[in-house]
């Protein structure tokens, strides 16, 4: 009896604490029964999670997509983009997609590298589980010492019969980076100094963007423009630095846009060849540079130009060899610079000639042509010269090519004259001297090639032609010289008529005047002191043939002379 009281003393203690618990838990439910019954157009309260808890400042992100890899086995995207200013919290955080952008505030991981990743635009995440992952700059250092690493974000592998294992997998992610007012207006102000001319206010504009942005993708761009203002300064050593500068600069970005940097690391590369050539003359250095572009040119290299200069810088290496070899006290220190000439012109000839093979329709076959000749001929190959020589001169101008073609055809043909002249072959000189008056209009060139032929008729004994040749210079010069003062007289009855306008009918006065000018200044600029020499020498010339006439009477002349006797 004793033991059966007792127990029921223990059953009414238990059954009594029942009764508390099954009354707490009534009033929870009574508590939270108005909430459970709000309408549905009344939005719960927000769970506290790590989606909704404040940003603590503006590198509190973490990447919600990690979840749905891994609950979902999604594959990501190569690139996941996160606008951290319109994508706040507008995607449900279990209904995403893989590659969908969201933003969720929440602690930075506390790794090593957090200052690298504060300046960098380009995340990698690594992550063993929802709740385990870290940030990185690099691909390379979100995989270290991770075996195996699966890029394409599958979390399972199978190890067996019914067993399977995850693994790590590192996805990228980009925050893109916006220029502050204060970066834009920085490269805006240097960009108006250049335009001005105002190079050194212009580098300090871009040294201060420089200072400030030492991390912003657009400094490959700005160091760029530096060592082009470094070029205009007269620095090119300067210039040659902060281009290779640009290239270490872009290669530090080179995750952020491929293409990109590819371009920029092209630019400079480019750039330092060009101005070892056009600033520093150091033309084996850039022969050098040209060659190493073009041996596995870049698909944005632009290889008929970059073999044109090329080229160009060849020629100038063999022009300096060739004057070095003519000298005494450089040839007895390095005899051996006949050699170096003649193989550098060589190298010349076999480079022109891949030139006018590889890009038959280039604008420039014309130059080359003529390049290849002069080669041949400081090789002491005169067939070869004259043949691209009678090519360029006797290829017909297609329509549209004129100015391409008649410079270099010009050219050709005055070289080819002048040599003929100088070995006495008057009479062919002549010919070809004739034929290209019609090539070159201009009055330097048109008296120059007229004094040419009068010397070879005078040459060949023949004063009649001669002295047509020598009036024709003294009419040229004659009718420029009349051009220029009837614009003179133009001119000064323009400004004496502007005096006496009113104020507001002026100002197109003044600009017939200014264009007049700017004519008048072309024309001046014609009648230089080496034309008007050969005017003299024309005019004493004419003299002479005259007085030799008097003196000098035509057989014909003579006999009629002697039969009126």
């Amino acid at each position: 009896r004793e033991i059966g009281r007792n127990f029921v003393g223990v059953r009414e203690a238990a059954l009594d604490t029942l009764r508390k618990q099954l009354t707490t838990i009534e009033k929870n439910i009574l508590n939270k029964l108005p909430i459970l019954l709000k309408p549905d157009n009344v939005p719960l309260e927000p769970e506290v999670s790590l989606a909704n808890l404040p940003p603590d400042d503006s590198w509190a992100i973490v990447f919600d997509h990690i979840n749905d890899i891994i609950a979902n086995n999604a594959v990501p995207v190569s690139a996941i983009r996160i606008d951290t200013d319109t994508d706040l919290l507008h995607k449900l955080r279990h209904g995403l997609k893989s590659g969908n952008a969201v933003r969720f505030s929440g602690p930075l991981p506390q790794t090593a590298n957090v200052v690298d990743l504060d300046r960098s635009s380009i995340m990698y995440v690594r992550t063993d589980s929802v709740d385990t992952f870290s940030l990185h700059a690099t691909a390379s250092e979100a995989a270290s010492n991770l075996s195996p690493v699966d890029f394409n974000g599958t979390p399972l592998i199978r190890t067996g019969l019914n067993e399977q294992k995850k693994i790590p997998f590192v996805t990228m992610v980009n925050i893109p980076y916006r220029e502050s007012a204060m970066g834009v207006a920085l490269v805006n102000l240097a960009r108006k100094r250049q335009e001005g001319s105002d190079y050194s206010q212009a580098q300090q504009y871009l040294a201060e963007y420089r200072e400030r942005y030492l991390e912003s993708p657009l400094l490959p761009e700005v160091l760029l423009r530096q060592a082009h203002l470094f070029r205009l300064m007269g620095q090119p050593q300067m210039a040659i630095e902060k281009f290779y500068e640009t290239m270490n600069g872009a290669s530090r970005a080179r995750t952020e846009n491929l293409i990109k940097f590819r371009r920029i690391i092209l630019m400079a590369q480019v750039r330092i060849a060009d101005t070892y050539f056009a600033n520093l003359s150091n033309y084996p250095e850039a022969i050098k540079l040209y060659r190493q572009l073009l041996k596995d040119p870049d698909e944005e290299l632009v290889v008929e130009n970059t073999r044109f200069k090329l080229i160009h810088v060849m020629m100038r290496h063999c022009f300096n060899l060739a004057d070095d070899a003519a000298d005494n006290a450089k040839l007895r220190e390095n005899p051996s610079l006949p050699r170096e000439r003649d193989a550098a012109l060589r190298e010349l000839v076999f480079e022109t000639t891949r030139f006018l093979v590889e890009h038959p329709r280039s604008d420039y076959l014309a130059q080359i042509r003529y390049l290849r000749a002069m080669a041949h001929e400081q090789l002491g190959d005169r067939r070869s010269a004259d043949k691209d020589f009678y090519t360029l001169i006797e290829t017909p101008t297609k329509e549209g090519e004129h100015n391409k073609w008649s410079f270099w055809k010009a050219k050709a043909g005055l070289d080819l004259a002048n040599r003929l002249f100088d070995e006495g072959d008057h009479l062919v000189a002549a010919g070809l001297y004739q034929a290209l008056l019609s090539q070159n209009r201009t009055l330097d060139t048109q008296i120059k090639i007229h004094q040419q032929i009068a010397l070879c008729h005078g040459a060949l004994k023949n004063p009649a032609e001669e002295f047509r040749a020598w009036q024709r210079i003294n009419e040229l010069w004659g009718y420029q010289r009349g051009r220029v003062k009837d614009m003179e007289d133009g001119l000064a009855i323009l400004e004496k008529e502007a005096e006496s306008l009113p104020k507001e009918e002026k100002h197109d006065h003044e600009v017939r005047i200014r264009k007049l000018k700017e004519k008048l200044e072309i024309s001046h600029a014609t009648l230089t002191p080496e034309i008007q020499l050969i005017v003299h020498m024309a005019d004493s010339r004419s003299r002479i043939i005259k007085f030799r006439e008097q003196i000098n009477p035509k057989p014909a002349a003579a006999d009629a002379m002697a039969k009126a006797k």
